[in-house]
């Protein structure tokens, strides 16, 4: 399973904030080291939990995109980087 890498652990080089809690890094530190999903879930949650609480950050943009996409487009589909590579993509007339 995949680390979970945070950019708030304290030390990181993009922790612009300053922000460092000793509870939090424990928890995301103990979630990186279990293999049970829901269980990882949980520890997780209580890690947001406690950044949402002491709020080191504000996210203000989301990106956001809008396509419009022909019928006859095949193999687009939307994802969260927004790659598509055109190996996949056709155009095809129904």
């Amino acid at each position: 399973m995949r680390p979970i890498e945070t950019t708030l652990m304290p030390g990181r080089g993009n922790n612009k904030t300053g922000w460092a809690n000793l509870e939090y890094e424990k928890l995301v530190n103990q979630a990186n080291e279990i293999q049970d999903i829901d269980e990882r879930f949980s520890l997780l949650r209580q890690a947001e939990s406690i950044l949402i609480d002491e709020m080191p950050i504000i996210p203000i943009y989301t990106y956001v995109r809008q396509y419009q996409l022909s019928d006859d487009v095949k193999g687009y589909y939307p994802n969260y980087l927004d790659h598509h590579h055109p190996k996949y993509i056709s155009l095809e007339r129904d």
